[in-house]
């Protein structure tokens, strides 16, 4: 017999509204808004783990999301794409899911 186990993310439900401790060094010189680059590899199940991440960020931190994602998960992103996202974010988060 074949067992077959669903490994499915979820997001957990915050405990407070308060920022966490330690979260005011995210702001930003002039107080300007965090810009948080998602860079998603392809992979499946990439989309959602970064989907969930960027949700919590743009919430918990006001922060402002570029979502960009590869034609292919085995070769690497074009430059222009990383031109960009180094260009017009302060950090950029990848996922590789499976």
């Amino acid at each position: 017999m074949t067992n077959i186990r669903w490994v499915i993310p979820q997001a957990l439900e915050p405990v407070s509204d308060a920022l966490p401790q330690g979260s005011q060094a995210l702001t930003l010189a002039g107080n300007r808004q965090l810009r948080i680059g998602l860079l998603d590899n392809t992979k499946d199940n990439a989309h959602l783990l970064l989907t969930l991440i960027g949700q919590r960020v743009q919430t918990q931190f006001n922060a402002q999301l570029l979502y960009r994602r590869k034609g292919n998960a085995t070769v690497g992103a074009p430059v222009a794409m990383l031109d960009e996202l180094a260009r017009e974010t302060d950090c950029i988060l990848t996922a590789m899911a499976d």
